[in-house]
């Protein structure tokens, strides 16, 4: 049943609804009504009688109207009378009084205009203001304004000449609301700028959209529902309203009259022409398409005349190729570590789209900048060489879905600050010029140049009028526009806001992320700051992979926390604004959300904000598979959601920064300042992949890398007459390094409870230099010699230095992670690889370099950026070849490695007694060159595994359930290769081969021949041997085995000998037995063999031989 909405005489009752919806319940009937809230424009306080209700609900609604032409479709302002409204609508919708723009009670000499468009789009202006504005205007009490129609393409620049210009040199602040396309709004702007007096007090900018592109509305949102226009009209904040400014050539002219007449650029006299605009400048497909449709058939169609001017440019009928643009371009970018503005021409002359906006949206739909915000002064370009029709046309239909076009190979999609064309074409046709709509003709061999700021570039001698809202510099001359308006939704009182950041990347196995995020709310430019921020992190792997554990598992370990937090420092028990949060089991398709509180204090002018800044980590669970790849999304929003949507429509998700383009530009290793994927000023972002984070700090460079004042490219020549004889030039000494090595457990990953050691170390280390430094500095204020102090000689004599930097020793902590996913290698194996990446590291400074190994080559190689791996990252600066294909020399070394410790973890303790063991027997000078400081293990099982474990889980483990590694841990007396079936189960009986009366060195367990000979003569040289274990609760590395209490090696071998002789059956038989009875299992005693004494009294020979394999 359809109900007919209520005369003022009915009252309602309203309340929030689903869907988006208010319901609106009519007491004196009974019956309800649904509103949409995008057509809700306000709630205003009823000047009537108390019973007829307590606020006036205004909105939109369609009515249809019957004429001679059929039936026609126009939209309304409508009212109700409300008794009773939600507290949420309230808070909401309710109209608060006119702002300043409007409010000529605030200010007595403010004038209102109100432009009508008659000749923009489909014609609907008129009937606009008729129907909808001024009623509008009429019930919220404005009525004190000026109404202005157009009947011409010239009408509102001779209305800017003959009635605003005059009224912003009298200095009378002026609000001008525009009902047209962005034609109005581009005129005004460049009328005001070739005004001759710029002592003018520029007029603040509304625009309710009547156009057919209508760009600049598109991309500030005012089309995102029906009332959005309206709502900004009555609740927006003044923004500065960016423009630039297109210089051309001298003989450049206007294309008017649908192309047939050209028309000078008037501009003050001993200026270029010029164009000034506020939403894109393009030559190419995009300027030949604008000027070919802007014909009155052509206009006819709408948005859709672009497409169908695009197909004739592309496919032209008469049979001819798709032009090629023939120009050179030249780009003035700056550089976003220095600020430093530099300027590159593109290699190619030929061109197809050539597009400059400061813009999102040129439509609706048309995402052409998808890293463009409203109003936020970026001038992006988009561009791409010649191409196929097809291909043309595909990237245009990638911009419909979401800005995909800019990801397309062969786009470029770059900041600029400046771009220069200069034209090679001998055919005015393509030498055409799109200037907001604007078609600008250039000579023969002309040119056009475009400026980014166009108060810098030519009015910085200005300054703002006092009475006029400041921008926020005095030396800036700019419009103001009706922006900041909050889009709001039945569903939550938060505002709709756009994403602050949007990341997306993946890791590998043992990679680590991590986003530094700073947020300063000073700088934002929503007011007020939210109290808090919303992250979310999404496991974007396919929800199947949840399956394929034993090929990931395909999880993330996700952390938020602030970049002060120390773990080993408590904080108040009532104070969580600095609590980590985490979740250590993100799974496939999954998504963990966080809160970044906002701190804020109280101010003499009231509440403060105060800058924040924290870390979020993205850590990879994969342990099995060097291929399997985990990808993630972060999004940071001030409202929840902001990041539940990302701000953009479902096919915008192209807009995240993937982690492997901030490292397109910025060496490998180092931490990237992030430009993409950040859409706020108010966002400092840094980036670390495991690369960065493990090559941190760096290694000493020399003056030459470092590039720092001192390098020889920057010392000023010494004249010829200059007497160097008496003061030789003295070579720098090197800085010594103490070159701490991490080795992990089981999986040999880098990240986790590594990184924190690592930067556990690094923190101590910096904090010890801090207490250094400042004992030195109190022992030279207290009048003390300083007893590191050291003397230098000058041209003046002997003077005392107190900077002992280069006499110190710096710590740098390293990790191998070349053994990630292959712990079932064995430990010989892994120790072989952690000892010749360490052997390369510490090259020339050892004399020993390792011949490379031809099937992996992991000593070589660079470190692989994050999402984009080689197969193995050892993490070393120093392993770098040279451009000729060799390794350094000592000299060539800024740095000196004179001392080296350990540090293992789990395994990782084995892996390091194997890896000094094989130093020591293939470089014996290692350790007599390079000092050994400390050798650590952490819960590490020096002693096996084999009597904590069942007896199905020993046979495991002599099986192969871990490798070759779970048979060191168990002990294993097999030789390294796979019995035979029958061998296995009835053991040594029946096998001729060899008489159990001998005994293979081979066959030993490795646990027991590993610390003595070369391990042990290495363990003896170092300063501190360190080992920690758990006392309780470790159920993988128990106590017994990590604190080296005790272990009968005699017996075991028993043991081991009575298992051989058993086989399978019978020990399993004679274990069963044992667990029935609640007897222990008795094995034989036999004779010790021959052999074993043989290789107990000369072991080291054997262990020698076995660490040398």
């Amino acid at each position: 049943m359809t109900h007919q909405l209520s005369t003022s005489h009915d009252v309602f009752d309203c309340y929030e609804a689903e869907n988006d919806h208010i319901r609106c319940y009519n007491r004196d009937k009974g019956d309800d009504i649904l509103i949409p809230c995008g057509d809700i424009v306000c709630l205003l306080p009823s000047n009537g009688d108390p019973g007829h209700g307590n606020h006036i609900l205004l909105f939109l609604q369609k009515k249809s109207n019957h004429n001679n032409d059929g039936v026609e479709s126009s939209t309304y302002l409508h009212s109700i009378q409300t008794t009773s409204v939600a507290t949420e609508l309230l808070s909401r919708y309710l109209f608060e009084g006119l702002p300043g723009h409007f409010n000529s009670s605030q200010r007595p000499d403010l004038n209102v205009h109100i432009v009508i468009s008659t000749l923009s789009g489909t014609g609907l202006a008129e009937s606009y203001y008729d129907n909808i504005l001024q009623p509008l205007f009429s019930y919220t009490g404005l009525v004190d304004y000026k109404v202005h129609k157009t009947r011409s393409e010239t009408s509102i620049v001779d209305l800017c000449q003959s009635t605003f210009i005059p009224c912003a040199e009298a200095g009378r602040p002026q609000t001008i609301i525009f009902l047209s396309g962005d034609g109005g709004i581009v005129d005004t702007i460049d009328t005001f700028y070739k005004a001759t007096n710029k002592s003018l007090t520029l007029p603040t900018i509304a625009l309710i959209p009547m156009g057919t592109g209508n760009a600049m509305a598109s991309s500030m949102g005012l089309l995102a529902y029906p009332a959005a226009g309206l709502i900004t009209l009555l609740r927006g904040a003044l923004k500065p309203l960016p423009a630039f400014a297109a210089m051309f050539s001298t003989g450049a002219r206007y294309v008017t009259d649908e192309g047939r007449t050209r028309v000078p650029i008037t501009m003050p006299s001993s200026q270029p022409p010029t164009v000034y605009g506020g939403v894109v400048a393009s030559w190419g497909m995009h300027a030949s398409l604008v000027a070919d449709s802007d014909t009155v058939e052509y206009r006819k169609y709408g948005a859709q005349r672009f497409k169908m001017a695009a197909n004739e440019l592309l496919h032209p009928s008469d049979g001819t190729e798709t032009h090629r643009y023939a120009g050179t371009i030249t780009l003035s970018r700056k550089n976003s570590q220095t600020g430093e503005e530099y300027t590159t021409t593109l290699d190619s002359k030929d061109h197809m789209y050539v597009l400059a906006t400061l813009v999102p949206r040129l439509e609706k739909d048309f995402l052409i900048s998808p890293e463009s915000r409203p109003l936020d002064g970026c001038l992006r370009l988009v561009h791409f060489g010649p191409t196929s029709p097809e291909n043309a046309m595909k990237m245009m239909g990638l911009a419909y879905q979401g800005g995909r076009h800019v990801h397309e190979e062969g786009v470029s999609y770059i900041d600029i600050e400046r771009l220069r064309i200069d034209f090679h074409e001998p055919d005015e046709r393509w030498r055409r010029v799109c200037i907001d709509g604007k078609i600008v003709a250039v000579e023969r061999d002309g040119c056009v140049e475009l400026v980014k700021e166009v108060a810098d570039a030519e009015l910085s001698s200005q300054t703002a009028d006092q009475g006029h809202p400041s921008p926020g510099s005095e030396s800036e001359w700019r419009f103001y526009s009706l922006a900041g308006w909050r889009i709001y939704s039945a569903n939550a009182n938060q505002p709709v806001d756009m994403p602050l950041i949007h990341q997306a990347g993946s890791v590998r196995v043992g990679e680590v992320v991590r986003y530094t995020f700073s947020y300063n709310p000073a700088a934002d430019t929503e007011h007020p700051p939210p109290s808090e921020l919303h992250v979310k992190i999404k496991n974007t792997s396919a929800i199947p992979l949840r399956a394929a554990y034993l090929h990931g598992p395909y999880t993330l370990y996700a952390s938020c926390y602030p970049s002060t937090f120390d773990p080993n420092v408590g904080s108040p028990d009532d104070d969580t604004s600095g609590t980590p949060q985490f979740e250590p089991y993100l799974k496939a398709g999954g998504s963990w959300r966080a809160t970044i509180p906002v701190p804020k204090r109280r101010g003499h002018t009231g509440d403060v904000y105060e800058p924040v800044t924290w870390r979020i980590e993205i850590i990879s669970q994969v342990i099995f598979s060097s291929t399997a790849s985990v990808n993630f999304e972060l999004l940071i929003g001030r409202d929840q959601k902001s990041v539940e949507t990302g701000g953009f429509s479902n096919s915008d998700s192209s807009r995240a920064a993937r982690l492997r383009d901030h490292w397109l530009s910025t060496p490998v290793g180092e931490q990237v300042l992030a430009t993409k994927g950040v859409y706020s000023k108010a966002v400092k972002l840094l980036v670390d992949d495991t690369a960065s984070l493990w090559n941190t700090p760096r290694l000493p460079a020399c003056e030459e890398e470092r590039g720092t004042p001192g390098s020889p490219s920057n010392v000023p020549e010494q004249s010829d007459t200059a007497d160097t004889s008496t003061h030789p030039p003295r070579s720098k000494p090197k800085k010594k390094v103490h070159l701490v090595v991490l080795t992990h457990g089981l999986h040999s990953n880098l990240g986790a409870d590594m990184l924190y050691l690592k930067e556990s170390i690094d923190a101590s280390v910096q904090k010890g230099k801090q207490r250094k430094k400042e004992m030195r500095r109190k022992r030279t204020q207290d009048g003390h010699d300083d007893p590191t102090a050291h003397r230098t000689e000058s041209g003046d004599g002997a003077s005392l230095s107190h900077d002992t930097d280069d006499d110190d020793e710096q710590v740098i902590v390293r990790g191998f992670s070349g053994n990630a996913v292959r712990t079932e290698r064995g430990i010989q194996y892994l120790g072989k690889r952690l000892a010749k990446y360490i052997l390369f590291m510490t090259y020339p400074d050892q004399p020993y370099l390792p011949r490379k190994n031809s099937k992996s080559k992991p000593w070589s190689q660079h470190p692989a950026p994050s999402g984009n791996p080689t197969k193995e990252q050892p993490f070393g600066e120093r392993l770098i070849s040279d451009t000729h294909g060799g390794l350094k020399t000592s000299n060539e070394h800024p740095y000196q490695i004179t001392s080296i410790s350990f540090i293992g973890h789990s395994l990782g303790g084995l892996i390091q007694t194997y890896a000094i063991a094989y130093i020591q027997k293939h470089s014996p000078e290692f350790f007599n060159t390079i000092r050994p400081v400390n050798f650590i293990a952490l819960a590490t099982p020096f002693l096996g595994l084999s009597n904590e474990n069942p007896m199905y889980v020993k046979f495991a483990l002599d099986l192969g359930l871990v490798g070759r590694t779970g048979q060191d841990l168990g002990l294993s007396w097999t030789a390294p290769r796979v019995r035979s079936g029958w061998e296995a189960i009835i053991g040594g009986k029946g096998d001729p081969v060899k008489s159990q009366n001998y005994a293979d060195a081979g066959s030993k367990p490795l646990l027991r021949i590993l610390p003595c000979g070369p391990a042990h003569e290495v363990l003896a040289k170092f300063q501190n041997r360190t080992i920690y274990s758990n006392v309780v609760n470790d159920g993988i590395v128990p106590l017994r085995t990590s604190c080296l209490l005790f272990l009968d090696w005699k017996g075991l071998d028993r043991v081991e000998k009575a298992r051989r002789d058993n086989g399978i059956v019978g020990t399993m038989a004679e274990w069963g037995w044992a667990e029935l009875t609640g007897a222990n299992s008795k094995s034989p005693r036999s004779a010790r063999p021959p052999a074993e004494s043989r290789l107990d009294n000369g072991g080291h020979i054997s262990d020698r031989n076995a660490l040398a394999a």
